[in-house]
């Protein structure tokens, strides 16, 4: 039961209204909901709930292992009518710690203690009291909508003007626009619309851009409750000011989302570095958190009386990182900018190299990744994607992808066939390379139900995509993609029908097995090294280190077998193991090129001629992808002695795990690497047991089995 006083008693029986964050409440009369956990609803509540509960309770789950906890907790205190008290359950931990907490509560203010205590399971249990009495502004009816330019795109200013107007024809509520530019434009501006206020800006710092000053103008001119301060590429969405007001008008400053024309993603949820350090900036995934995250200044959405408390910093200038300077000290004064993805902009001019200078930055549930250099504070540095690692896409993806740098946008649904797109939508896939690419670099797509139309953009530039099967395409990128970083942004779209993509990988140009790739074991393990799930065996491989955990809890599995029956027959007991101990709706695909001693309807199949897989090379692929496309979580090579095909065909697996038997059949000279070595998460080196007793011990089958299976 949850800890109470006397006082929080005496509340519950009052009537008034009480909110419980999560799904269990213990009274039937409180008003429980998961939404303010959940990021895909933004940690948000709907508008009704805001300053009207007595009592609010974050107890059910430890905020301490809630990544987002600052916009929780804002929400929660917005949910609090003046005088009602919150009722918090943490844990120390790497996400949240007491005194960052309450420096929060305390910079929001008004905030009073009212009990604490400790937890049996060693947690801190306390309170706090709203001690304001009256409730905050959170009106949607009135914005003033500023604008800073240059005087230079004139059909864009026009355009944002025009879009404004626009929202008053559809909505009932009452806005002015105010123009900050040159006084030389002022004529035409005020011309076309007579209607609006117009303030000339400083014949000072032309030449560096004195965007801070023109933004602190418009919060002095501005008359309304909420504020939106634009740059002249934008224009506002139709349905802005209705999605707001889904949104709430309970905020202090929001990040709205960013497209561009064509429906692209524009940066808006962002990042940089560390507290104070000059990076490469990031873009974070939508219910992402990042302690360094930081409101694009290209549009902001605030109340008007927050601006003029907390105003841009004049000594700095455009390309001077202003918007993270002002979002640092909001912060530090207790302001904790939210998201509301559902509220919309465009952006219509995009400057050559924007896209490419964001890090793509994937969500990780228990850690903060940091954009640029990695640091010594214990934090993750977003991986890069080593050369000529297989990705995968399908029902395990999810923290995989954040371990491998690769992020993807919502745009794609993601399944066990992989990651679905819809026809005539633009999906992203991004990720950064290990090297700076200095030739031609090979992306392999593996899709299904691809068509002639497909649309391939690299870094915003068009590419063509080589059909070598029918589900395995190449896009050849040349050096110039990467000009400016080495990010990849690769957009796809269908314009015919609906595809999948199964996986991918980047190679140098015409790289085959053996060859050396542009990055080294060094710099590999040390790009996974903050990983638990993932360990570099050797330069630019991945894979999962606890093959005993993974074949509990698969779904896929592959196993190769040798050719002759005696072999088959020797591992059978391996095989019936694997499948009485794996979970119940796992499925178990043999690989192998003769008929099976095994039973039918037990197992999976796919045959592969060895003697031609070893000498035509388009067959080779289409037997790598055909085992991809069904996206095995282990592979297993029973091969007793490795030969060089099989281990060729481990190689090119997307596996998480790949386990098999250290001995060779094929010479490597001194000079040569085990070049398949990397791949396999396991090997088992050579005992006294036969084959089917060292797998079944090395994927920690039960014992009884054995006896059984024999």
């Amino acid at each position: 039961m949850i800890a109470q006083d006397s006082a929080l008693r005496a509340m519950l029986a009052s009537g008034g209204r009480v909110f419980w964050a999560g799904k269990l409440p213990p009274l039937a009369r409180m008003q429980a909901s998961e939404r303010i956990l959940d990021p895909v609803h933004d940690f948000r509540m709907p508008p009704a709930y805001h300053q009207s509960f007595q009592l609010v309770y974050l107890v059910e789950r430890d905020l301490g292992t809630v990544k987002a906890w600052p916009l929780v907790v804002d929400e929660a205190l917005r949910l609090l009518a003046p005088g009602g008290v919150l009722i918090i359950r943490m844990t120390n931990t790497k996400l949240c710690s007491i005194f960052e907490l309450k420096h929060q509560l305390f910079m929001w203010g008004g905030i009073t203690p009212h009990f604490e205590s400790a937890g049996e399971d060693g947690s801190t249990q306390f309170a706090v009291k709203n001690t304001r009495d009256t409730p905050r502004p959170m009106s949607v009816e009135r914005f003033s909508f500023g604008v800073i330019t240059d005087g230079k795109r004139q059909n864009q200013l026009f355009a944002f003007i025009a879009s404004v107007f626009a929202l008053e024809t559809t909505t009932a509520c009452v806005s002015e626009v105010i123009v900050c530019g040159p006084s030389c434009i002022a004529t035409d501006v005020c011309a076309a619309f007579p209607t609006v206020v117009f303030v000339a800006d400083t014949s000072e710092f032309v030449e560096q851009g004195w965007i801070t000053r023109k933004k602190n103008q418009i919060v002095d001119q501005a008359r309304y409750e909420n504020l939106i301060i634009a740059h002249d590429r934008y224009t506002i969405n139709a349905d802005f000011i209705t999605r707001l007001q889904e949104f709430g008008g309970d905020f202090s400053f929001l990040v709205c989302r960013q497209l561009r024309p064509d429906g692209r993603r524009f940066p808006d949820w962002v990042a940089l570095g560390c507290e104070w350090s000059w990076s490469p900036p990031a873009m974070l995934e939508y219910g992402d958190w990042s302690r360094y995250m930081y409101i694009n200044g290209g549009v902001m959405i605030a109340k008007t009386q927050h601006l003029k408390d907390v105003r841009w910093n004049e000594l700095l200038f455009w390309n001077q990182a202003e918007d993270v300077e002002l979002t640092r000290r909001l912060r530090s004064q207790g302001y904790v900018p939210r998201l509301a993805r559902a509220v919309t902009v465009c952006s219509n001019v995009t400057r050559a190299g924007t896209m490419e200078s964001f890090e793509p930055m994937p969500s990780l549930p228990d850690r903060y990744h940091v954009s640029g250099p990695p640091m010594a504070n214990g934090e993750v540095h977003t991986p890069s994607l080593p050369y000529a690692v297989p990705v995968h896409f399908g029902h395990r993806w999810g923290r995989a992808s954040a371990e491998l740098g690769v992020y993807i946008d919502p745009t794609f649904a993601v399944n066990a066939d992989g990651a679905q797109l819809a026809k005539g939508a633009f999906g992203e896939i991004a990720f950064l390379l290990s090297a700076q690419p200095t030739s031609v670099v090979e992306l392999w797509l593996t899709v299904v139900s691809h068509s002639t139309s497909l649309e391939i953009l690299v870094n915003d530039i068009a590419h063509h995509a080589v059909a070598i099967t029918s589900t395995l395409l190449r896009v050849d990128i040349s050096k110039q993609c990467f000009a400016l970083s080495r990010v990849l942004r690769l957009h796809l779209r269908s314009h015919e029908s609906p595809i999948t993509v199964v996986g991918f990988k980047i190679q140098p140009a015409g790289w085959m097995l053996g060859m050396p790739l542009p990055v080294t074991r060094e710099s590999a393990r040390l790009a996974v090294s903050q990983s638990n799930l993932f360990a570099a065996l050797d330069g630019g491989s991945l894979c999962v280190c606890d093959v005993q955990t993974l074949a509990r809890g698969a779904r896929r599995f592959a196993v190769v077998l040798p050719s002759d029956r005696q072999s088959q027959h020797e591992l059978t007991p391996f095989l019936t193991a694997l499948k009485q101990h794996a979970r119940p709706d796992a499925i178990i695909r043999i690989v192998n090129d003769v008929d099976t001693v095994l039973p039918d309807g037990e197992f999976d199949f796919q045959t592969i001629d060895w003697q031609r897989f070893a000498v035509d090379g388009p067959y080779l692929l289409q037997c790598i992808a055909e085992l991809n496309a069904f996206a095995p979580e282990l592979v297993v090579n029973g091969f007793s002695s490795r030969t060089l095909l099989s281990d060729v065909l481990m190689l090119e697996s997307n596996a998480m795990g790949v386990i098999g038997f250290a001995r060779r059949d094929y010479e490597l000279t001194a000079d040569e690497q085990d070049f398949s070595r990397p791949k396999y998460t396991q090997l088992i080196e050579e005992t006294n047991v036969n084959a089917a007793d060292a797998l079944m011990r090395a994927l920690d089958l039960p014992a009884d089995l054995h006896a059984v299976t024999r």
